[in-house]
């Protein structure tokens, strides 16, 4: 870790990174993190600072292992991305807590970002007239809104190597042949407009969290790691890397361009009293750091929103990337505040 002072209520911290260019650079994470409103009130007052300030994480975490389970914390030391990445850690919830066979999770940004997802009951599919059709949803009071929900997964079998759901390799629903699907459960998270009707069909996994850098499209974005990468780049980003990589969400949770603060967000489906609308805090940051040799100043990006309806709670990841033209050692310290109302942005 590199210092950092820290006059902010958040936390924060400074890490040496790597640019795409291969150019050495510093990365200063700011991870504050407030209350939701109570369900079933609309405000766009500013939220309330949590009393706890976490670290922001800088490593993936897993729910399992690492091959057969999906994210549950992304890790934010990259040196940045194109826009900012929304996601929610929680549960669909039927109405009142009275079980129900489908609930709508919905998350809204007005005319940035809007996803649903439909969230059924356990079902498994079960023989029709001539072809197999899914059974009726058992009701639910809470389902995990998690990948291992979603479509996907891998043939069923003991063979070492099987086909799978390149999208969604810890999901269920997915099979090559209809016959290994008799009795076998549905995905509970589905696409509202595409919904499973066999089990040939291959529909978008839907859920709202992150996913790993081996699933699609994330790797599609990687680069090319062959030998002559080994060769002439190491360990630099690959030429051909697309930043979309570094995005911890699927594209339907990328807002681009990077949201400002103040925006109101709404989701619904996620807590038994109604539907939760708040605003994104309006802090104004500054990141001061001092090289050997010179001095910058900047604005960092809103980089992440991360909900959890479960919690009351959600973060923000604020980023600010600086390059360090001699290393890191050309670093010596960083200093991260609130700009006071006067005060002009750094440009």
């Amino acid at each position: 870790m590199s210092h950092v002072e820290n006059l902010t209520p958040f936390a924060a911290l400074a890490i040496p990174s790597m640019l795409v260019s291969g150019a050495d650079a510093l990365i200063v994470l700011i991870a504050g993190r407030f209350l939701l409103p109570p369900p079933g009130k609309s405000t766009l007052d500013p939220p309330t600072v949590a009393e706890e300030q976490p670290d922001p994480p800088l490593a993936d975490t897993h729910r399992g292992p690492p091959e057969t389970s999906s994210l549950l914390t992304a890790g934010q030391a990259t040196c940045g991305r194109p826009g900012t990445d929304v996601w929610i850690e929680g549960h669909a919830v039927a109405p009142g807590e009275k079980p129900a066979e489908r609930v709508d999770v919905a998350l809204v940004i007005p005319d940035r970002l809007q996803k649903t997802v439909a969230v059924f009951g356990d079902r498994v599919w079960t023989q029709g007239i001539g072809t197999l059709t899914p059974q009726s949803p058992r009701p639910f009071v809470r389902m995990p809104l998690v990948y291992e929900r979603a479509f996907g997964g891998a043939e069923p079998g003991d063979a070492p190597v099987r086909p799978f759901e390149p999208r969604n390799p810890v999901g269920r629903g997915f099979f090559e042949k209809e016959s290994q699907a008799l009795g076998q459960p549905l995905p509970n998270l589905e696409d509202p407009r595409d919904l499973l009707r066999t089990p040939r069909d291959r529909p978008r996994p839907m859920a709202f969290g992150p996913i790993a850098r081996s699933w699609q499209p994330r790797l599609g974005y990687a680069g090319t790691y062959d030998q002559k990468w080994l060769d002439d780049i190491a360990p630099a980003w690959p030429k051909d890397l697309d930043p979309r990589f570094f995005h911890n969400v699927p594209p339907d949770q990328v807002v681009t361009p990077h949201l400002r603060g103040g925006e109101a967000i709404g989701i619904s489906g996620v807590h038994p009293a109604g539907q939760i609308h708040f605003a994104l805090p309006s802090h104004r940051l500054s990141v001061k750091t001092v090289l050997h040799a010179q001095v910058t100043w900047q604005s960092p990006e809103l980089d992440a929103v991360i909900i959890e309806p479960d919690a009351g709670a959600f973060t923000v990841i604020w980023r600010a990337v600086t390059p360090l033209p001699k290393g890191p050692l050309d670093h010596e310290y960083s200093v991260v505040r609130t700009l006071f109302d006067w005060e002009a942005p750094p440009r």
